[in-house]
């Protein structure tokens, strides 16, 4: 394809799902259920079409590129059916599992399953309940209570030697 011909493409697409979201935070507060359906069906439905469109141009990859994830496109919408609200980007996962996955690759570190997950999570709910965490971080640390840190250190030597 020429690039003129794939920013027309990928333009249809982000036109539809930019519809999509902004039919989502129009008639979400409203609960207008129906109305949400009706746009999530005609996304779907645009994003098949583009996609058989794409396979008749003898561009198979790209077609069941778009085939395969149209559904996951559309899961924030299916979500404001519920009233639950999540972001229609992933950006804020995408970074948290990219820290979590900077520190995996440090050779001198070692993570359990759950000790990932549980930083997984903290990682989460840092990013999606600033305050929440931020109780959680005092509660944690008792900060309000705590202002200084005690230890003892104790040394041995050897044959004279530290």
């Amino acid at each position: 394809f020429p690039l003129s011909e794939r920013k027309a493409i990928v333009s249809g697409v982000t036109n539809d799902l930019f519809h999509l979201k902004n039919s989502v935070a129009l008639h979400a507060p409203r609960n207008e259920r129906l109305a949400i359906r009706e746009r999530i069906d005609q996304t779907l439905e645009n994003l098949r079409k583009e996609a058989w469109r794409l396979e008749c141009q003898d561009s198979p990859k790209a077609a069941t590129y778009l085939r395969e994830w149209a559904e996951a496109t559309v899961t924030f919408a299916e979500f404001a059916l519920d009233q639950q609200q999540v972001p229609w980007t992933s950006n804020v996962v995408e970074r948290a599992m990219g820290e979590i996955s900077k520190r995996c690759k440090n050779q001198w570190m070692r993570w359990s399953e759950a000790g990932l997950e549980s930083l997984l999570w903290l990682n989460l709910v840092q990013y999606a309940d600033p305050e929440q965490f931020a109780a959680f971080a005092d509660e944690l640390l008792e900060r309000s209570a705590k202002t200084a840190i005690t230890m003892e250190v104790s040394t041995e030597a050897t044959r004279g030697e530290l």
